[in-house]
């Protein structure tokens, strides 16, 4: 049995019926913190909402957004068995950097 059999129908249902957009979360993460919007209305087409506003300064290296994302990646998988272990987040370069710093 897998955690899908344990939802209701019209949560399955809705899952089973949702598309989600064919890009990757490294990809759509650096492309966000970039503010790329040209390439990001490229990926996502003309409903990606684009606001107007002074860009900030880029805080964080090529490096950074990789381990970012891999960490982000260990989070938000559907199934909860599959997700990073605390003890496995805890050991990825994003927080092993943050402990470095501190």
């Amino acid at each position: 049995m897998n955690w899908e059999s344990n939802l209701d129908t019209a949560t399955r249902n809705r899952m089973n019926d949702y598309h989600p957009r064919e890009i990757r979360l490294d990809r759509y993460v650096s492309l966000a913190y970039d503010q790329d919007e040209a390439a990001l209305i490229e990926d996502f087409g003309d409903d990606y909402p684009i606001e107007e506003c002074e860009k900030s300064p880029r805080e964080l290296d090529g490096a950074e957004i990789d381990a970012l994302t891999t960490t982000l990646s260990g989070l938000l998988r559907y199934d909860p068995k599959s997700r990073s272990t605390p003890e496995a987040l805890l050991r990825s370069p994003w927080f092993v950097k943050a402990q470095e710093s501190e």
